[in-house]
């Protein structure tokens, strides 16, 4: 509980949070860094200002290298020539994944923007639910 009390109430600039503070390691290695007060009122607060939950998710990404004209996900046609992966030309790194859906087999290629995702958690599972939903949002 004292964790949440102090994130949820420390300027993100304050000498308050100490390496001995009571927040757990993966605050502090994750989340802490990325925080920012995007409306301007002195707190990143997470819970109560929508725009500073969203411009800290957004920072999150960027520093794990989040790529602004990436695409996530490129679908792949493994063994098929004439459907040749071509990658963005600001893609950095990719990752071949390979999922089962209702019995059938189905392949992708993530790029940094992916990965940026499994920064967060490494499951590639995560990272597509992350994908869809984002998918489900724009619509």
């Amino acid at each position: 509980m004292s964790s949440f009390i102090i994130l949820t109430t420390t300027p993100p600039q304050s000498t308050k949070i100490q390496p001995d503070s009571t927040l757990p390691s993966t605050f502090k290695t994750f989340l802490l860094p990325a925080l920012i007060d995007y409306d301007g009122d002195g707190y990143a607060d997470l819970f109560s200002s929508v725009d500073d939950a969203i411009g800290s998710i957004a920072n999150y990404l960027y520093i794990h290298g989040w790529k602004k004209d990436g695409q996530i996900i490129y679908d792949a046609y493994p063994n098929n020539v004439r459907k040749v992966f071509k990658p963005n030309k600001n893609l950095s790194k990719f990752i071949p994944l390979s999922f089962n859906e209702g019995g059938k087999d189905i392949y992708f290629i993530g790029d940094d923007n992916f990965i940026a995702i499994t920064k967060y958690n490494v499951s590639h599972f995560y990272a597509m639910a992350i994908y869809y939903l984002s998918e489900e949002l724009k619509k």
